[in-house]
């Protein structure tokens, strides 16, 4: 019985392997097809930054970015052969990227303005070996970013104390507060975490700052029942993680953010923003880019040597 037991658990590994790679081949796929768009993108940017061309020849260009980020929102909301969305996180049924419409000055029409992340945070893990797990997509929130993000938040700090038993999640790390907590204490537990978030205090606004240690965009909240971000100044208090206060001041974008900047520079000519901040944030999504597209590589190889070792020993133990 316990041997019948052992080989149902390793057909299963071997199930949740093979399924988990042949996500993760599909995945990369679209991963790769997206860096070339973002190479012909910063071509453009190169080609636009020179200052040569009319402002009519930049608007021929920024229609062609507009072209290139439609396709890669559509990229980035690609699925899986079962249906789920690959780059939804732990939300698998929910379109990760929803565009929002509106004007830009030179389009001529309704154009994208906006991309939301609506994905979950974490990802759905698959055991492949007994007690080891691996990711079975990448985040998008992670793959499709360009720049570390930055909170700042809009209160001071300097007189804060937490006034009850509570705690924070940063990027799905939960930390816990007691009562006297002061913006240091706080600041010290973020960055004992172990998330990817490095913790520090304006020094002239002794406001809380929140930065990303790698591109990708920051995931806050407090927890049931609590408002230490609220007081701190780094959330709105609607409840929804990562919504705001409208007092911070958040920098760092995603891919779709840069490349709607690149547009609407070209629109309006303006090589210098193309060839400065805009060139730079575009760079900076390509080796983030490069980043993921080697974790999913790695993980890949990983998947693979379990499969051949999943051969292995199946026939054995049934032997």
């Amino acid at each position: 019985v316990r041997y019948e037991s052992f080989v149902g658990r390793l057909e299963r590994y071997e199930g949740n392997t093979r399924y988990t790679l042949d996500r993760a081949r599909v995945a990369e796929g679209y991963m790769r097809q997206t860096q070339d768009l973002m190479q012909r993108l910063r071509e453009l940017a190169v080609t636009g930054a020179t200052g040569t061309f009319t402002k009519e020849d930049s608007a021929a260009m920024a229609v062609e970015v507009d072209q290139l980020l439609s396709e890669i929102i559509t990229l980035a909301n690609a699925r899986g052969p079962d249906g789920d969305f690959l780059f939804a996180g732990d939300k698998s049924r929910t379109e990760p990227w929803r565009a929002v419409s509106g004007y830009v000055e030179g389009s001529g029409g309704a154009t994208t303005v906006g991309v939301e992340y609506l994905g979950g945070l974490g990802t759905p893990m698959a055991e492949i070996t007994e007690e080891s797990y691996l990711p079975m997509n990448l985040p998008g929130d992670e793959v499709f970013w360009a720049e570390r993000q930055r909170v700042a938040g809009g209160s001071d700090a300097s007189e804060f104390r937490v006034t009850a038993d509570t705690s924070i999640f940063i990027d799905g790390h939960q930390i816990e507060l007691r009562p006297g907590d002061t913006v240091h204490a706080i600041i010290a537990r973020i960055n004992d975490s172990g998330a990817a978030v490095k913790a520090s205090l304006d020094p002239a606004r002794n406001s809380l700052v929140l930065e990303a240690t790698q591109a990708h965009r920051l995931r806050v909240e407090d927890g049931s029942g609590g408002d230490t971000l609220v007081r701190l100044g780094i959330l709105s208090g609607s409840g929804v993680p990562s919504d705001y206060a409208p007092a911070a001041r958040v920098s760092g974008g995603s891919l779709f953010d840069t490349a709607m900047a690149l547009r609407d520079a070209l629109y309006k000519g303006d090589h210098l923003e193309v060839g400065g901040r805009v060139l730079a944030s575009l760079d900076a999504a390509m080796d983030n880019m490069g980043r993921r597209l080697a974790q999913a590589g790695a993980m890949m190889e990983r998947l693979e040597a379990a499969a051949l070792r999943l051969n292995r020993e199946i026939p054995d133990v049934t032997s």
